[in-house]
Protein backbone atom coordinates (compact mmCIF):
# COMPACT_ATOMS: atom_id res chain seq x y z
CA UNK A 1 0.00 0.00 0.00
CA UNK A 2 1.59 3.27 -0.97
CA UNK A 3 0.76 6.63 0.23
CA UNK A 4 0.89 10.15 -1.20
CA UNK A 5 -0.35 13.65 -0.19
CA UNK A 6 -2.18 14.53 -4.03
CA UNK A 7 -2.71 18.62 -3.19
CA UNK A 8 -0.66 20.69 -1.37
CA UNK A 9 0.63 24.50 -2.14
CA UNK A 10 4.32 25.74 -2.09
CA UNK A 11 5.73 29.25 -2.68
CA UNK A 12 4.51 28.90 -6.32
CA UNK A 13 1.21 29.52 -5.33
CA UNK A 14 0.46 32.92 -5.42
CA UNK A 15 -3.41 34.38 -5.43
CA UNK A 16 -4.87 33.62 -1.98
CA UNK A 17 -9.39 33.04 -1.94
CA UNK A 18 -9.10 33.68 2.00
CA UNK A 19 -10.07 37.48 2.29
CA UNK A 20 -8.01 38.52 5.08
CA UNK A 21 -4.99 37.36 2.87
CA UNK A 22 -6.20 39.65 -0.25
CA UNK A 23 -6.16 42.48 2.28
CA UNK A 24 -2.64 41.73 3.46
CA UNK A 25 -1.73 41.33 -0.20
CA UNK A 26 0.16 38.41 0.67
CA UNK A 27 0.21 35.24 -1.58
CA UNK A 28 -1.74 32.21 -0.63
CA UNK A 29 1.86 29.84 0.70
CA UNK A 30 5.33 30.41 1.58
CA UNK A 31 5.97 27.33 1.59
CA UNK A 32 9.82 25.82 0.30
CA UNK A 33 9.26 22.93 -1.75
CA UNK A 34 11.93 21.06 0.00
CA UNK A 35 10.06 21.52 3.04
CA UNK A 36 7.02 19.92 1.88
CA UNK A 37 8.79 16.95 0.50
CA UNK A 38 10.68 16.65 3.74
CA UNK A 39 7.61 17.04 5.92
CA UNK A 40 5.64 14.38 3.58
CA UNK A 41 8.14 11.68 3.66
CA UNK A 42 9.02 11.91 7.90
CA UNK A 43 4.72 11.46 7.78
CA UNK A 44 4.89 8.39 6.15
CA UNK A 45 4.32 9.30 2.32
CA UNK A 46 5.50 6.60 0.18
CA UNK A 47 5.77 9.65 -3.06
CA UNK A 48 5.25 13.08 -2.84
CA UNK A 49 3.83 16.02 -5.24
CA UNK A 50 2.46 19.59 -5.05
CA UNK A 51 0.16 20.87 -6.58
CA UNK A 52 0.36 24.65 -7.36
CA UNK A 53 -2.19 26.89 -8.95
CA UNK A 54 -1.29 26.69 -12.62
CA UNK A 55 2.27 26.65 -11.95
CA UNK A 56 4.87 23.91 -11.79
CA UNK A 57 7.69 25.28 -10.77
CA UNK A 58 8.41 23.76 -7.24
CA UNK A 59 7.22 19.88 -7.81
CA UNK A 60 9.66 20.01 -11.02
CA UNK A 61 12.08 21.17 -8.33
CA UNK A 62 11.63 18.01 -6.44
CA UNK A 63 11.02 16.05 -9.50
CA UNK A 64 14.61 16.82 -10.67
CA UNK A 65 16.28 16.25 -7.33
CA UNK A 66 13.90 13.16 -6.64
CA UNK A 67 12.48 11.12 -9.33
CA UNK A 68 11.51 8.10 -7.99
CA UNK A 69 9.78 9.46 -5.29
CA UNK A 70 7.85 12.55 -7.19
CA UNK A 71 4.74 12.56 -9.07
CA UNK A 72 4.01 15.81 -11.08
CA UNK A 73 1.14 17.60 -10.39
CA UNK A 74 -0.71 20.63 -10.70
CA UNK A 75 -3.89 22.54 -9.41
CA UNK A 76 -5.43 23.57 -12.84
CA UNK A 77 -8.00 26.20 -13.05
CA UNK A 78 -10.63 25.97 -15.25
CA UNK A 79 -14.12 27.75 -15.84
CA UNK A 80 -17.72 26.86 -17.59
CA UNK A 81 -17.65 28.63 -20.03
CA UNK A 82 -21.31 29.41 -20.42
CA UNK A 83 -21.17 31.72 -17.10
CA UNK A 84 -17.56 31.75 -15.91
CA UNK A 85 -17.73 29.51 -12.64
CA UNK A 86 -14.22 28.67 -11.42
CA UNK A 87 -13.88 24.72 -10.84
CA UNK A 88 -9.92 23.39 -9.39
CA UNK A 89 -9.16 20.26 -10.90
CA UNK A 90 -5.64 18.16 -9.77
CA UNK A 91 -3.71 16.77 -12.74
CA UNK A 92 -0.84 14.03 -11.90
CA UNK A 93 1.85 12.42 -13.97
CA UNK A 94 1.63 14.53 -17.21
CA UNK A 95 5.21 15.80 -19.40
CA UNK A 96 5.66 19.46 -20.11
CA UNK A 97 4.29 19.23 -23.68
CA UNK A 98 1.32 17.90 -21.98
CA UNK A 99 1.41 20.72 -18.80
CA UNK A 100 1.98 23.23 -21.66
CA UNK A 101 -1.45 22.04 -23.15
CA UNK A 102 -3.18 21.69 -20.24
CA UNK A 103 -2.27 25.20 -19.39
CA UNK A 104 -3.44 26.41 -22.87
CA UNK A 105 -7.12 25.04 -22.81
CA UNK A 106 -7.51 25.06 -19.44
CA UNK A 107 -10.10 28.12 -19.33
CA UNK A 108 -12.47 25.65 -21.12
CA UNK A 109 -13.87 22.82 -19.03
CA UNK A 110 -14.91 20.54 -21.59
CA UNK A 111 -12.19 21.06 -23.80
CA UNK A 112 -10.19 20.50 -20.46
CA UNK A 113 -11.80 17.35 -19.63
CA UNK A 114 -11.84 15.75 -22.95
CA UNK A 115 -7.87 16.10 -23.12
CA UNK A 116 -7.05 14.68 -19.72
CA UNK A 117 -9.51 11.81 -21.29
CA UNK A 118 -8.09 11.57 -24.31
CA UNK A 119 -4.13 11.85 -23.04
CA UNK A 120 -5.53 9.42 -19.94
CA UNK A 121 -3.89 11.45 -17.40
CA UNK A 122 -4.50 10.83 -13.61
CA UNK A 123 -7.14 13.46 -12.28
CA UNK A 124 -9.64 14.31 -9.97
CA UNK A 125 -12.02 17.38 -9.32
CA UNK A 126 -10.48 19.54 -6.02
CA UNK A 127 -12.90 20.59 -3.56
CA UNK A 128 -15.87 20.27 -5.57
CA UNK A 129 -18.68 21.75 -3.46
CA UNK A 130 -16.74 24.63 -2.46
CA UNK A 131 -17.36 28.09 -4.38
CA UNK A 132 -14.22 29.72 -5.61
CA UNK A 133 -15.86 32.48 -7.49
CA UNK A 134 -19.30 32.52 -6.43
CA UNK A 135 -20.88 31.46 -9.14
CA UNK A 136 -21.20 27.73 -8.32
CA UNK A 137 -24.69 25.87 -8.34
CA UNK A 138 -25.73 22.44 -8.29
CA UNK A 139 -26.62 22.85 -12.19
CA UNK A 140 -22.62 23.00 -11.73
CA UNK A 141 -21.98 20.10 -9.82
CA UNK A 142 -24.71 18.01 -11.89
CA UNK A 143 -22.65 18.50 -14.71
CA UNK A 144 -19.44 17.98 -12.77
CA UNK A 145 -21.01 14.49 -11.90
CA UNK A 146 -21.15 13.75 -15.54
CA UNK A 147 -18.06 15.46 -16.85
CA UNK A 148 -15.03 13.78 -14.36
CA UNK A 149 -15.43 10.09 -12.49
CA UNK A 150 -12.64 11.16 -10.14
CA UNK A 151 -13.11 13.69 -6.93
CA UNK A 152 -11.34 14.81 -4.05
CA UNK A 153 -13.56 12.92 -1.55
CA UNK A 154 -11.23 14.12 1.92
CA UNK A 155 -9.91 18.04 1.30
CA UNK A 156 -7.75 18.78 4.30
CA UNK A 157 -9.12 22.60 3.87
CA UNK A 158 -12.86 21.63 3.96
CA UNK A 159 -14.94 20.57 7.30
CA UNK A 160 -16.37 17.47 8.04
CA UNK A 161 -19.63 18.42 7.20
CA UNK A 162 -18.59 19.57 3.32
CA UNK A 163 -16.56 16.67 2.40
CA UNK A 164 -19.00 13.59 3.92
CA UNK A 165 -21.92 15.15 2.44
CA UNK A 166 -20.40 15.30 -0.98
CA UNK A 167 -19.19 12.17 -0.34
CA UNK A 168 -22.61 10.50 0.17
CA UNK A 169 -24.11 11.99 -2.81
CA UNK A 170 -21.00 11.04 -5.08
CA UNK A 171 -21.43 6.82 -3.55
CA UNK A 172 -25.52 6.86 -4.14
CA UNK A 173 -25.45 7.38 -7.41
CA UNK A 174 -27.17 5.00 -9.69
CA UNK A 175 -27.22 4.65 -13.70
CA UNK A 176 -30.97 6.15 -13.41
CA UNK A 177 -29.55 9.62 -11.72
CA UNK A 178 -26.81 9.50 -14.60
CA UNK A 179 -29.74 9.18 -17.38
CA UNK A 180 -31.98 11.90 -16.39
CA UNK A 181 -28.82 14.01 -15.77
CA UNK A 182 -27.56 13.15 -19.65
CA UNK A 183 -31.13 13.79 -20.47
CA UNK A 184 -30.76 16.99 -18.64
CA UNK A 185 -27.71 18.27 -19.26
CA UNK A 186 -26.66 15.92 -22.46
CA UNK A 187 -23.00 16.09 -21.57
CA UNK A 188 -21.82 12.49 -22.25
CA UNK A 189 -20.41 10.92 -19.66
CA UNK A 190 -16.85 10.34 -18.65
CA UNK A 191 -17.36 6.34 -18.79
CA UNK A 192 -19.35 3.49 -19.18
CA UNK A 193 -19.93 3.63 -15.43
CA UNK A 194 -20.18 7.22 -14.49
CA UNK A 195 -22.12 5.96 -11.41
CA UNK A 196 -18.99 4.71 -10.00
CA UNK A 197 -16.58 7.21 -8.95
CA UNK A 198 -12.81 7.72 -8.01
CA UNK A 199 -11.72 8.85 -4.92
CA UNK A 200 -8.87 10.82 -3.75
CA UNK A 201 -7.24 12.97 -0.58
CA UNK A 202 -5.03 15.91 0.32
CA UNK A 203 -4.35 18.28 2.70
CA UNK A 204 -4.60 21.26 0.65
CA UNK A 205 -2.23 22.51 2.69
CA UNK A 206 -0.76 26.17 2.30
CA UNK A 207 1.14 26.95 5.53
CA UNK A 208 3.08 24.03 5.97
CA UNK A 209 0.83 22.88 9.05
CA UNK A 210 -0.88 19.87 7.81
CA UNK A 211 1.00 18.46 5.02
CA UNK A 212 0.46 15.05 4.54
CA UNK A 213 -2.19 15.04 7.48
CA UNK A 214 -4.92 13.93 4.83
CA UNK A 215 -3.65 11.06 1.50
CA UNK A 216 -4.33 9.03 -0.94
CA UNK A 217 -3.74 4.92 -0.43
CA UNK A 218 -3.69 2.33 -2.85
CA UNK A 219 -1.96 -0.54 -3.91
CA UNK A 220 0.51 -0.47 -6.20
CA UNK A 221 4.19 -0.65 -6.04
CA UNK A 222 5.83 2.19 -7.78
CA UNK A 223 4.28 5.63 -9.01
CA UNK A 224 3.02 4.55 -12.53
CA UNK A 225 1.11 1.76 -10.66
CA UNK A 226 -0.04 4.19 -7.87
CA UNK A 227 -1.43 6.93 -10.44
CA UNK A 228 -3.30 3.97 -12.61
CA UNK A 229 -4.83 2.82 -9.32
CA UNK A 230 -6.24 5.62 -9.04
CA UNK A 231 -8.12 5.84 -12.38
CA UNK A 232 -9.05 2.02 -12.16
CA UNK A 233 -11.19 3.95 -9.39
CA UNK A 234 -9.00 1.63 -6.52
CA UNK A 235 -7.33 4.71 -4.43
CA UNK A 236 -8.97 5.50 -0.46
CA UNK A 237 -8.71 8.89 0.91
CA UNK A 238 -7.85 8.67 4.40
CA UNK A 239 -6.85 11.47 6.92
CA UNK A 240 -7.87 15.01 8.85
CA UNK A 241 -10.24 17.10 7.98
CA UNK A 242 -10.83 20.74 8.35
CA UNK A 243 -12.59 23.16 10.71
CA UNK A 244 -12.48 26.74 11.41
CA UNK A 245 -10.14 27.70 13.55
CA UNK A 246 -7.23 25.80 12.45
CA UNK A 247 -8.18 27.05 9.11
CA UNK A 248 -7.77 30.40 10.93
CA UNK A 249 -4.03 29.35 12.17
CA UNK A 250 -3.54 28.42 8.71
CA UNK A 251 -4.20 32.32 8.05
CA UNK A 252 -2.09 33.35 11.26
CA UNK A 253 0.50 31.03 9.46
CA UNK A 254 0.92 32.36 5.95
CA UNK A 255 0.53 35.79 7.52
CA UNK A 256 3.28 35.49 9.64
CA UNK A 257 5.55 34.21 7.12
CA UNK A 258 4.23 36.84 4.40
CA UNK A 259 5.72 39.25 7.15
CA UNK A 260 8.88 37.14 7.47
CA UNK A 261 9.48 37.65 3.77
CA UNK A 262 8.72 41.32 3.30
CA UNK A 263 10.70 42.79 6.17
CA UNK A 264 14.23 42.65 6.44
CA UNK A 265 14.24 43.85 10.45
CA UNK A 266 12.33 40.95 12.18
CA UNK A 267 10.07 43.76 14.23
CA UNK A 268 9.33 42.80 17.96
CA UNK A 269 5.70 42.82 18.86
CA UNK A 270 3.30 40.70 20.60
CA UNK A 271 1.60 39.10 17.34
CA UNK A 272 4.91 38.78 16.27
CA UNK A 273 5.88 36.79 18.96
CA UNK A 274 2.79 35.02 19.59
CA UNK A 275 2.89 33.48 15.98
CA UNK A 276 6.42 32.56 16.41
CA UNK A 277 6.09 30.43 19.39
CA UNK A 278 2.74 29.06 17.94
CA UNK A 279 4.86 27.66 14.60
CA UNK A 280 8.16 27.84 14.93
CA UNK A 281 9.02 26.12 18.73
CA UNK A 282 11.77 28.88 18.92
CA UNK A 283 13.28 29.85 22.29
CA UNK A 284 12.66 32.95 23.73
CA UNK A 285 15.67 35.05 24.04
CA UNK A 286 17.05 36.89 27.24
CA UNK A 287 16.12 39.93 26.27
CA UNK A 288 12.33 38.96 24.84
CA UNK A 289 12.34 37.43 28.46
CA UNK A 290 12.61 40.77 29.85
CA UNK A 291 10.54 42.34 27.42
CA UNK A 292 7.70 40.05 28.20
CA UNK A 293 8.42 40.78 32.12
CA UNK A 294 8.51 44.36 31.62
CA UNK A 295 5.05 44.19 29.70
CA UNK A 296 3.18 42.01 32.11
CA UNK A 297 4.58 44.09 35.05
CA UNK A 298 3.04 47.38 32.81
CA UNK A 299 -0.28 45.86 31.76
CA UNK A 300 -0.90 44.84 35.74
CA UNK A 301 -0.18 48.37 36.58
CA UNK A 302 -2.08 49.55 33.81
CA UNK A 303 -4.75 47.23 33.60
CA UNK A 304 -4.38 46.09 30.06
CA UNK A 305 -6.20 42.44 29.98
CA UNK A 306 -5.28 42.27 26.81
CA UNK A 307 -1.33 42.42 26.78
CA UNK A 308 -1.35 40.29 30.06
CA UNK A 309 -3.12 37.36 28.17
CA UNK A 310 -1.20 37.58 25.30
CA UNK A 311 2.29 37.69 27.42
CA UNK A 312 0.73 34.44 29.56
CA UNK A 313 -0.03 32.68 26.62
CA UNK A 314 3.90 33.45 25.20
CA UNK A 315 5.24 31.95 28.29
CA UNK A 316 2.46 28.83 27.97
CA UNK A 317 3.56 28.32 24.66
CA UNK A 318 7.34 28.63 25.09
CA UNK A 319 6.82 25.37 28.21
CA UNK A 320 4.96 23.45 25.86
CA UNK A 321 6.91 23.26 22.99
CA UNK A 322 6.54 19.38 22.83
CA UNK A 323 2.60 19.45 22.18
CA UNK A 324 2.08 18.24 18.74
CA UNK A 325 0.04 20.96 16.69
CA UNK A 326 -3.28 19.68 16.69
CA UNK A 327 -3.17 19.99 20.25
CA UNK A 328 -1.45 23.21 20.13
CA UNK A 329 -4.06 24.94 18.27
CA UNK A 330 -6.99 23.72 20.28
CA UNK A 331 -5.29 25.17 23.55
CA UNK A 332 -4.13 28.62 22.04
CA UNK A 333 -8.00 28.52 20.12
CA UNK A 334 -9.54 28.13 23.75
CA UNK A 335 -6.97 30.86 25.01
CA UNK A 336 -7.44 33.18 22.47
CA UNK A 337 -11.80 32.82 22.65
CA UNK A 338 -11.04 33.44 26.32
CA UNK A 339 -8.76 36.23 25.48
CA UNK A 340 -11.14 37.93 22.88
CA UNK A 341 -14.05 37.96 25.62
CA UNK A 342 -12.12 40.01 28.05
CA UNK A 343 -10.91 42.02 24.67
CA UNK A 344 -14.33 43.30 23.86
CA UNK A 345 -15.86 43.85 27.29
CA UNK A 346 -12.63 46.20 27.99
CA UNK A 347 -13.27 48.03 24.58
CA UNK A 348 -17.00 48.40 25.04
CA UNK A 349 -16.80 49.73 28.18
CA UNK A 350 -14.15 52.20 27.41
CA UNK A 351 -15.91 53.05 23.79
CA UNK A 352 -19.29 53.47 25.84
CA UNK A 353 -17.63 55.65 28.26
CA UNK A 354 -15.36 57.86 25.73
CA UNK A 355 -19.09 58.84 23.87
CA UNK A 356 -20.90 59.69 26.55
CA UNK A 357 -18.02 62.00 27.39
CA UNK A 358 -17.80 62.76 23.84
CA UNK A 359 -14.02 62.71 24.02
CA UNK A 360 -13.35 61.81 20.38
CA UNK A 361 -9.25 61.81 20.83
CA UNK A 362 -9.20 59.36 23.41
CA UNK A 363 -11.78 57.28 21.77
CA UNK A 364 -9.12 57.39 18.36
CA UNK A 365 -6.71 56.34 20.60
CA UNK A 366 -8.97 53.37 22.21
CA UNK A 367 -9.74 52.32 18.67
CA UNK A 368 -6.00 52.16 17.70
CA UNK A 369 -4.53 50.37 20.71
CA UNK A 370 -7.19 47.73 20.03
CA UNK A 371 -6.00 47.23 16.75
CA UNK A 372 -3.49 44.39 17.62
CA UNK A 373 -6.31 42.46 19.35
CA UNK A 374 -8.62 42.95 16.46
CA UNK A 375 -5.76 42.07 14.21
CA UNK A 376 -5.91 38.68 16.26
CA UNK A 377 -9.42 37.77 16.53
CA UNK A 378 -10.55 38.75 12.36
CA UNK A 379 -9.10 35.49 10.81
CA UNK A 380 -12.03 33.21 12.94
CA UNK A 381 -14.62 35.91 11.88
CA UNK A 382 -13.34 35.42 8.39
CA UNK A 383 -12.78 31.65 7.96
CA UNK A 384 -16.01 30.99 9.96
CA UNK A 385 -17.41 32.31 6.88
CA UNK A 386 -15.45 30.79 4.45
CA UNK A 387 -15.47 27.30 5.62
CA UNK A 388 -19.47 27.49 6.01
CA UNK A 389 -20.71 29.38 2.94
CA UNK A 390 -22.77 27.59 0.24
CA UNK A 391 -23.72 24.96 3.20
CA UNK A 392 -27.29 24.68 1.61
CA UNK A 393 -26.25 23.89 -2.01
CA UNK A 394 -25.57 19.91 -1.24
CA UNK A 395 -28.76 19.34 0.77
CA UNK A 396 -30.46 20.99 -2.56
CA UNK A 397 -28.87 18.91 -4.62
CA UNK A 398 -29.65 15.73 -2.48
CA UNK A 399 -33.12 16.83 -2.91
CA UNK A 400 -32.94 17.58 -6.81
CA UNK A 401 -31.36 13.87 -6.94
CA UNK A 402 -34.19 12.59 -5.40
CA UNK A 403 -31.70 10.53 -2.77
CA UNK A 404 -32.75 9.34 0.64
CA UNK A 405 -31.32 11.19 3.10
CA UNK A 406 -31.86 11.54 6.92
CA UNK A 407 -33.72 14.99 7.74
CA UNK A 408 -34.36 16.79 10.82
CA UNK A 409 -35.26 20.45 12.08
CA UNK A 410 -32.36 22.23 12.95
CA UNK A 411 -32.06 22.50 17.18
CA UNK A 412 -30.29 25.08 19.12
CA UNK A 413 -29.13 24.48 22.72
CA UNK A 414 -28.60 28.27 24.48
CA UNK A 415 -26.91 28.07 27.60
CA UNK A 416 -27.47 31.73 29.45
CA UNK A 417 -26.58 33.05 33.35
CA UNK A 418 -28.87 34.93 33.26
CA UNK A 419 -32.63 35.73 32.29
CA UNK A 420 -33.59 39.82 32.59
CA UNK A 421 -29.90 40.90 31.89
CA UNK A 422 -28.94 39.78 28.36
CA UNK A 423 -25.39 40.00 27.39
Amino acid sequence: MLKAGLHCHSIYSEHPSEWFLQRLGAKESYTDPLLIYNRAITEGMDLVTITDHNRIDGVMLLKDKYPGKVITGVEATTYFPEDGCKIHILVYGFNHVQFETINHIRKDIYELRDYLKQEDLTHSVAHASYDVNGKLSKDHLQKLILLFDYFESINGGRNQTSNQNWMRILKNLNPDIIQDLYNRYHIEPFSQEPWIKGYTGGSDDHGALFIAKTFTAAEAENSRDFLKQIRQKKSLAEGRHNNYHSLAFTVYKIAWDFSRFTSDKKKYSLVNKLTEQIFERSNLELKDRIRLKTMKSMADIKGDQLKRSMTDLIEFLHNAQNLLIDQKLDIVYNKIANMADAFFMVFLDSLESDLKEMNLIKMVKNISGSLPGIFLLLPFFSTLGHMHKNRKLLPELTKDLNMQTETRKTRVLWFSDTINDLN
